[in-house]
């Protein structure tokens, strides 16, 4: 069940779900008792919005507000649910609007210490920082069978400039060949000792092999090296939050996104 977070652990799940600014791709709508973006593309997971209120009053004015504004252009979008809006019992507003849930994620946190930034032992695949933005766009697209558009969007996030995190690639590559066949991003929040472990993604010929720890353990071990002392990720599947656990995640919450109707 989801625990009352405190005001450090909520910005630090909303931070993971804040995107960086692309100029004339995403509007901000300034709605009192919201936040969130609209995107200008039409896939309902670019447009996201949240509650920033626990007044139902103002949090019902508020979605129909959104509702209203994105439905003039017929685009659906996402509306992401934490613990305090569950709390507050905000939540069946979305069911009387039609709504419909789309995925439930395992907010997970780890505590670092200075064993984490011990050496990660790798044998036929190992893990380093990465550049290259064209791959690493490609392989998310690969990984979860989604448009090259879409995939290089979410990279775009990932590492547009923002107030809020600085963003790393890592790649899991073949040690014969040096091929990257999994990416994983890693963003510092500015200001503190936090970071996230955002998405990673494997190759279909190289799932089940192992990458996806060895992303997590690189990520972990850069991360304790250069001070950090707390790591967040998003789980978005039970077999995810359960090989988190094996490398001392807890889980603190669960977040759920909900599909919003699109106008006539």
């Amino acid at each position: 069940k989801n625990q009352i977070l405190s005001h450090s652990q909520l910005a630090a799940i909303r931070a993971h779900f804040t995107n960086g600014e692309i100029q004339d791709q995403f509007e901000h709508l300034d709605i009192a008792g919201i936040e969130g973006w609209k995107c200008f593309h039409p896939d309902a997971s670019l447009s996201q919005f949240r509650w920033t209120t626990t007044d139902p009053i103002k949090a019902k004015l508020a979605l129909d507000q959104v509702v209203r504004r994105m439905g003039a252009n017929s685009r659906k979008f996402t509306w992401l649910c934490d613990g305090h809006s569950r709390h507050f019992d905000l939540n069946p507003l979305l069911d009387e609007l039609g709504f419909s849930h789309s995925l439930d994620v395992h907010v997970m946190m780890k505590d670092l210490s200075p064993t984490d930034a011990e050496q990660v032992k790798e044998s036929t695949f190992y893990c380093r920082e990465f550049e290259n933005e064209i791959v690493s766009a490609n392989i998310l697209a690969s990984a979860f069978d989604v448009s090259d558009e879409i995939a290089a969007y979410f990279h775009r996030l990932y590492l547009a400039p923002s107030q809020k995190h600085q963003t790393t690639i890592f790649a899991a590559c073949t040690q014969d060949t040096d091929e990257a066949v999994g990416v994983g991003y890693m963003s510092a929040l500015s200001g503190t000792s936090t970071v996230f472990l955002r998405v990673a993604g494997i190759l279909p010929d190289y799932q089940r092999l192992g990458l996806y720890r060895i992303l997590v353990r690189k990520r972990i071990e850069v991360a304790a090296a250069e001070g950090y002392t707390t790591a967040y990720v998003h789980a978005y599947s039970f077999e995810a939050a359960a090989l988190l656990e094996k490398e001392g995640f807890n889980k603190m919450a669960e977040v759920s996104l909900h599909t919003g109707p699109s106008g006539k």
